[in-house]
């Protein structure tokens, strides 16, 4: 493969989900008035989810069952949860009927199948499942709720990493910012303001007490600084390993199914044929070079490939709400 498991940039990983995880999780949302793990991996587009078309009803079919218990949300509560909040984020696969893959990884359960079929055709992804079926094979991991957490873990690490740049560059910016505001104000080059602040800042940093205070008050802010981003970095490498334990990497397998369908699932826009040739060859360098007619006509006979305008492709869709009203 030529796609490593974590990538750099967004998104950083692609997961599978099956029905009884995005069940629970609608169930979850509904009861304790929260976003769930999945709606937060997906924010910033650390994450792109996908499912088995099959997915999509099953839902649809098991509403009622878990809206029966015990004080759970009612069956309109539930729905409206999948259809405003995970619809949107997840992209629904037609997977081509089983070519024995899914029997050769130790899936026998015809409802697990196409799952199992998506995972192997994407190569590298989380596949986050409950059924003992994608369990016992290793395809899905032994505790998707820990993989989960993980996945979350890590986009937090990156917002915090984020807000602890700001907190050091936004001084800097205010500065240069508060320098180009003067030269404009008074019709002068910014060198100008720019000196007459370095000069005032030296006339009130002259007194050597004063400047002992600010080198120790600059200090103390360092080290809090470091010790954060020490902190930080520890978190996002522990989410990082959860993930690398969870993630599901088939065996290698040529084919230029496999090659489109890795590439396509990390692309967060539909691309062109021109630009996927591009990408395939970045991806898998050490393959031979594929033709835009070769590329094209392996996407044309892929069922998992949807052409969202003339030579614009894209690996499985978002689906709109069901109109029909539930039995």
């Amino acid at each position: 493969m030529g796609l490593t498991p974590l990538r750099f940039g967004r998104p950083r990983f692609i997961g599978v989900v099956d029905a009884n995880v995005l069940l629970c999780s609608i169930d979850n949302d509904c009861r304790n008035g929260w976003r769930s793990r999945f709606l937060r991996m997906t924010d910033d587009d650390l994450a792109v989810l996908y499912a088995a078309d099959h997915v999509y009803a099953e839902v649809y079919e098991k509403l009622h069952k878990f809206a029966s218990r015990r004080g759970a949300p009612s069956v309109e509560e539930l729905r409206r949860q999948y259809e405003d909040e995970y619809l949107p984020i997840l992209r629904f696969v037609t997977v081509t009927p089983d070519d024995g893959q899914a029997e050769a990884l130790g899936v026998t359960d015809p409802d697990d199948v196409p799952t199992a079929q998506l995972a192997e055709l994407l190569g590298l992804s989380v596949v986050f499942s409950d059924d003992t079926d994608l369990r016992d094979p290793g395809i899905a991991p032994g505790d998707w709720r820990a993989a989960a957490r993980g996945a979350v873990g890590l986009i937090d690490c990156e917002r915090e990493m984020l807000t602890l740049g700001s907190a050091v560059f936004l001084p800097v910016r205010a500065v240069f910012w508060a320098v180009g505001a003067s030269a404009r104000r008074l019709g002068t080059a910014p060198w100008i303001p720019a000196l007459v602040l370095m000069a005032a800042a030296g006339l009130v940093m002259r007194p050597p007490s004063r400047r002992r205070t600010v080198v120790e008050g600059l200090g103390v802010i360092g080290r809090a600084l470091a010790e954060q981003l020490a902190r930080i970095e520890a978190d996002e490498a522990r989410a990082m390993a959860v993930l690398q334990e969870a993630m599901f990497a088939a065996a290698p397998r040529d084919g230029l199914q496999r090659q489109l369908a890795a590439v396509l699932a990390v692309q967060l826009e539909p691309v062109t044929e021109d630009e996927l040739a591009g990408l395939i060859m970045a991806a898998f360098p050490s393959d031979e070079v594929r033709s835009t007619e070769d590329l094209r006509a392996s996407l044309v006979d892929g069922t998992e490939f949807v052409e969202v305008e003339p030579s614009v492709w894209q690996l499985g869709r978002v689906v709109e709400p069901w109109p029909g009203r539930l039995k």
